[in-house]
Order: structure tokens, then C-alpha cells, then sequence
């Protein structure tokens, strides 16, 4: 929680992969380290024993593991009904069951981040205040751009390799005219901010709507990878 400053509020044992080091490959028995979200929530109706009493499952492989070609699928937070041992499991972190069921309250779908890492670093407060500013900048002119620009200037706010397709912003500019016709008023509003930075890339993600006098549109919960300097922020990929 925070209130000024970080405070722990919950410390439960666990168990992680038997190989050392971060998730490479499909087999390799290791824990991925990073930032990860929940998608799903799985009660124990739908599981094998090997689960315990339920299962969080996580995003990896995200876009960004995809991009350097880490492999591997279903790694979970669950529970077990064997006795917990230290590295003990095949790439997933393992609660004892009357944990998982403590920490299942604790989280919410896609929006509590699920840190993975040996040891945590804090950013020094000028620091992420510095950072924050500069990304919400990029991020208010992205969305300039993206409701009154063209192509080419919408796509400058995006790595080359991942700008976005030709075809995607024909429809949308379509979509956008037709409704500055009918309703001079859309615009685009971002809200439920949230800003890590994991090992190589920044993330940021937030609610997307778009808006007009007459209704309020939502248009996803996204998710941006972004390479950052000290005068230049691009988006490097992007999920929904």
C-alpha cells in the first residue's frame, strides 16, 4: 500500500522454479522475472490436485518475452496440497493454499502487477517524477495525434519496426471523421494510469475511452512497452 511512502501489508512463503535464472525456454524449469498481469482467476472446481484450491494465471510470455524469443506457457500463482518446498516447482510460484486463498483477495484481473525479481529497486523520487512526466507527455500527444493527425505523424510516436498497420488507421480515420460530422466534440481521454519499469523496456498501462456529448465509449485496457531516453519516448509494442 502506499500513504506517502511504500508499506508492506502481506508476506507469504513460496516456492519457484528448480532451475536458477530467468525463463528462456518451454521445459527449462525456471520462474520468469519481470512484471506480469493476472488474466484469470481459476477456482478449484476446474483444477487437478496439483493446483490446490485455486490458480492465478499470469501473461507470460507478454510482448515483450515474445520479442526475445522466450518461450514457455502456464505460469500461475496456485496453491498445492503437498507440503511446500524451496524450488520445487516446474516455472510457476507456489502459495501454500491457505495463502493463495489470502492473496486471491488481494489482486485484481489485469491491473495488479505481479513483480518477479531477485530484489527489488526503488526509483528515487526525482527520478520517477522525471520519468512519469516525460511518458505522460508522449502519451497526451499520441493521443493528439491519433485523433486529429495523419498517418505518418501518428506513426512517429512508434518504433519503425512496430508502427502501426496502414489498413488499422484507414478504419479508424473513417470512424473518426464520421463521427466529427455527427459530433465535433470526440476526443480521447486516458484514466487508472499505472507506470513500471522492468528490466528494458517502460511500461505503461491505462484505460482508454473515447468520448463525445453524448457518450462515453471505452475502448480498452492498454498496454505499452516504450523505449525511453532523456529526449525521446517510442513505443516499442503494444496489447489490449
Amino acid at each position: 500500500e502506499f500513504d506517502s511512502e511504500w508499506r508492506e501489508t502481506r508476506r507469504w512463503i513460496c516456492s519457484t522454479g528448480k532451475a536458477q535464472g530467468s525463463k528462456e525456454a518451454e521445459g527449462d524449469q525456471k520462474t520468469p522475472e519481470g512484471i506480469y498481469f493476472i488474466t484469470r482467476h481459476v477456482e478449484q472446481r476446474h483444477l487437478s490436485e496439483t493446483y490446490g484450491t485455486r490458480a492465478l494465471t499470469l501473461d507470460y510470455p507478454n510482448w515483450y518475452d515474445r520479442r526475445l524469443g522466450r518461450t514457455g506457457s502456464s505460469i500461475w500463482l496456485h496453491g498445492t496440497n503437498k507440503p511446500l518446498k524451496e524450488r520445487d516447482s516446474n516455472g510457476c510460484v507456489v502459495l501454500e493454499n491457505s495463502d493463495i486463498d489470502d492473496l486471491a483477495q488481494q489482486v485484481r484481473i489485469l491491473r495488479t502487477p505481479v513483480i518477479i525479481v531477485d530484489q527489488m529497486r526503488w526509483w528515487a523520487q526525482s527520478e520517477a517524477d522525471r520519468l512519469t512526466a516525460l511518458v505522460l507527455d508522449a502519451i497526451q500527444k499520441w493521443q493528439d495525434a491519433m485523433m486529429g493527425s495523419s498517418y505518418d505523424q501518428f506513426r512517429q510516436w512508434y518504433a519503425p519496426e512496430s508502427a502501426p498497420s496502414v489498413k488499422w488507421w484507414q478504419k479508424w480515420s473513417g470512424l473518426r471523421q464520421k463521427h466529427a460530422i455527427v459530433d465535433s466534440q470526440l476526443r480521447s481521454e486516458i484514466g487508472n494510469v499505472a507506470i513500471y519499469r522492468p528490466p528494458g523496456a517502460v511500461v505503461i498501462m491505462f484505460d482508454h475511452h473515447l468520448v463525445t456529448a453524448q457518450q462515453r465509449v471505452p475502448a480498452g485496457r492498454r498496454k505499452f512497452f516504450l523505449r525511453v531516453d532523456t529526449e525521446r519516448v517510442e513505443i516499442i509494442g503494444e496489447s489490449y
